[in-house]
């Protein structure tokens, strides 16, 4: 089995084999004590959603393939959850790559936070919503 594993690949991305394939306590293909292994996982806030229920024209379950996925949890994700997998001892770009489609950089990359993104927008929203009563307002005249 390969429970214990955190950014492994067998060989190739399908392959059920090789370097990252049922092998226990491993982190970017590399072997690491179990102590290391749970310092790791302690260490990470990664929450990859795979589906979602959209409610845009109708109500469907849209399903995300895993570069869909890691793509959307970069967009909410904070600073400190990109600097906690950059901060693994075995980071390995060329995997990590292969696994998600982001890059090194693309953790890097200071964003804003997800909070202060939703504020922006609902304050976007809240004074669209105003400017369109007035504009209500002004053609009533």
């Amino acid at each position: 089995m390969s429970e214990y594993m955190i950014f492994c690949l067998g060989d190739g991305r399908t392959e059920l084999k090789g370097e990252g394939y049922q092998k226990n306590h491993r982190i970017f293909n590399k072997d690491v004590s179990e102590n290391e292994y749970k310092k790791v996982i302690d260490s990470i806030d990664i929450e990859i959603k795979l589906t979602e229920w959209i409610t845009q024209d109708g109500v469907y379950l849209k399903v995300y393939n895993y570069e869909e996925a890691w793509k959307n949890w970069l967009k909410e994700s904070t600073q400190e959850q990109r600097q906690s997998i950059l901060n693994i001892p075995q980071f390995n770009e060329d995997i990590f790559k292969e696994i998600t489609g982001l890059t090194k950089a693309d953790l890097e990359k200071d964003l804003v936070s997800n909070k202060k993104k939703k504020k922006l927008i609902s304050k976007a929203e809240e004074l669209k919503k105003k400017a369109d009563e007035l504009l209500v307002e002004a053609n009533k005249l």
